[in-house]
C-alpha cells in the first residue's frame, strides 16, 4: 500500500508522534505490516522537509523492492517511483569499472605492445620523462577502456534458489503451458494450486533465511549502529548515499533542502497565477460583476445592509411577538440550547448554588436571627415537592467547588 498517511512516530523518524503513527507502530509490532520506504523526504517546507508518504506491506511480501524520487511536479509532494519484481532488480549507479568479468590476457598484452616499444632517449630531461608518464598513464587508460567493462547499475541481492525449489518452479511452469494449450482440468488446477502454494512457502524461507544470514554478517562487520543501518537499507534497495536533487528549469541540480522549498513555491505560484488573457475577459468579468450584484447580501456586513430593500416583508421588522411564538420557540430550544433542559447532554455547569443557600440558613440559625424561624415554620408546614431542578444543578456530587472570592 502506498498512500499519503501523515503518520508520525518515532521508528518513521519523527520526534512527535500521533495516532495514525500509533497505529501503525502497533500493527508493526504485531508483525502485521512492515514498513519499507522510503527513505527519503517527500515533502519540503520552508524549515523542514519530511516523509509523509509512507509504502506498506504484509509479512507475507518476498519480492524484491526498490523505492526512488521521480521527477518534480506540480504536487506538493515528490513523487515516488516504486518498483516490485520476482527477478533481481538493477539499480542505476555511478559508473564503475566490473574487474570480475575484465580480459586480463588482452589488458597485459596491449600494455606490454606499448611500453615494451617506447624508445627512451639517454641521457633523458625532466620533459623527456614527464612526456613518457603522461604516454603510460594513457596507455593504461586505454587498455582498461578496452579491456574492462563498466557497469552503470547495481543488482540487489537475492537469495540463491534450491534444487527443490527450481523443480517446484519447472513443474509449475509446465502445468501452466500445458493448462494454456489444451484447458483446465479439476486434477490439474487443484495441483496448480498446491505447487503454487509450496513455490511461495519456499520463496520466503529462502528470503528470511538469506536475510538472517545478511543480518548477521553486517551486525559482526559494523559496531555502529548508524554505519549498520545504511547498510542494511542499502542492501534492501532503500538507501542511497548520494544527496537526491531536483532539476529546475535550466537542468541545475538543486541539492539544498531551502532551495528545493523555493522550487516547489515557484511552481506552485506558476500553477494559480491569473492567466492574462482570461482576465482581460469581457464575459467573465461582466458575469463576475452580475453574480455579485445579484448575491450582494452574502457579501454585505449587516450593519451596513439597508433593510429598505425587503420591499413588501418589512412588517417582520416590525411585528410584536406574541406568548404563542415565545413558548413554540422555548420548546424548540429545550433540546438544543445549552443548559436550559435537564435531557440536555452537554456536561452541566455547576455552580453550586445549593451551597450557598446552606451557609445562609446556617448563619442565620447561629445568629438566631427571626427570619431563621420564619423561615423553618413555613419550611415545615410544606406538604407538596417540586422534583424538577435546572439543569446545572444535576450534577452535585462531582463538580468543582467554585471560588466565590
Amino acid at each position: 500500500m502506498l498512500a499519503d498517511l501523515n503518520a508520525n512516530h518515532h521508528f518513521l523518524g519523527y520526534r512527535h508522534t500521533n495516532t495514525a503513527g500509533r497505529q501503525l507502530y502497533n500493527l508493526t509490532l504485531n508483525r502485521t505490516i512492515q514498513h519499507i520506504g522510503p527513505h527519503f523526504p517527500t515533502y519540503y517546507s520552508a524549515n523542514s522537509n519530511t516523509t509523509p508518504d509512507i509504502i506498506l506491506t504484509n509479512f507475507r511480501t518476498h519480492h524484491n523492492t526498490h523505492t526512488a524520487p521521480g521527477p518534480l511536479t506540480t504536487s506538493d509532494h515528490i513523487p515516488i517511483i516504486f518498483t516490485i519484481s520476482a527477478s533481481p532488480i538493477q539499480i542505476p549507479s555511478m559508473p564503475r569499472p566490473s574487474f570480475k568479468q575484465a580480459n586480463w590476457a588482452s589488458f597485459k598484452t596491449e600494455i606490454s605492445e606499448n611500453i615494451n616499444s617506447t624508445e627512451f632517449p639517454d641521457p633523458a630531461t625532466l620533459e623527456d620523462i614527464d612526456t613518457e608518464v603522461e604516454k603510460w598513464h594513457e596507455t593504461i587508460k586505454t587498455a582498461t577502456k578496452n579491456n574492462i567493462p563498466t557497469t552503470r547499475h547495481r543488482t540487489l541481492p537475492t537469495p540463491k534458489h534450491s534444487h527443490e525449489t527450481n523443480t517446484i518452479m519447472i513443474q509449475f511452469t509446465a502445468l501452466r503451458t500445458h493448462a494454456h494449450i489444451h484447458g483446465w482440468t479439476r486434477q490439474q488446477y487443484n495441483r496448480y494450486r498446491n505447487l503454487r502454494g509450496r513455490l511461495q512457502e519456499a520463496l520466503i524461507q529462502e528470503s528470511n533465511t538469506q536475510w538472517t544470514e545478511t543480518i548477521a554478517q553486517t551486525a559482526a562487520q559494523y559496531k555502529n549502529a548508524n554505519t549498520f543501518w545504511r547498510k542494511i537499507k542499502a542492501l534492501s534497495g532503500q538507501y542511497n548515499p548520494y544527496t537526491y536533487y531536483l532539476l529546475d528549469d535550466r537542468n541545475e541540480r538543486i541539492y539544498k533542502h531551502q532551495d528545493q522549498e523555493k522550487l516547489h513555491r515557484e511552481i506552485w505560484d506558476n500553477v494559480f497565477q491569473e492567466d492574462e488573457d482570461e482576465a482581460e475577459n469581457e464575459d467573465t468579468t461582466n458575469l463576475v460583476k452580475e453574480f455579485l450584484t445579484e448575491n450582494i447580501d452574502r457579501t454585505t456586513p449587516y450593519h451596513t445592509s439597508n433593510k429598505d430593500r425587503l420591499n413588501d416583508i418589512d412588517d417582520l421588522l416590525t411585528d410584536e411577538i406574541n406568548e404563542e411564538e415565545i413558548k413554540y420557540h422555548i420548546r424548540r430550544m429545550k433540546k438544543t440550547c445549552p443548559e436550559i433542559h435537564y435531557t440536555t447532554k452537554t456536561k452541566p455547569i455547576n455552580i453550586r448554588l445549593h451551597e450557598r443557600a446552606v451557609k445562609i440558613w446556617t448563619a442565620l440559625e447561629d445568629q438566631e436571627n427571626p427570619i431563621y424561624e420564619e423561615l423553618k415554620t413555613q419550611a415545615d408546614n410544606i406538604t407538596t415537592y417540586n422534583n424538577w431542578f435546572p439543569s446545572s444543578l444535576t450534577n452535585i456530587d462531582t463538580a468543582p467547588t467554585p471560588n466565590y472570592h
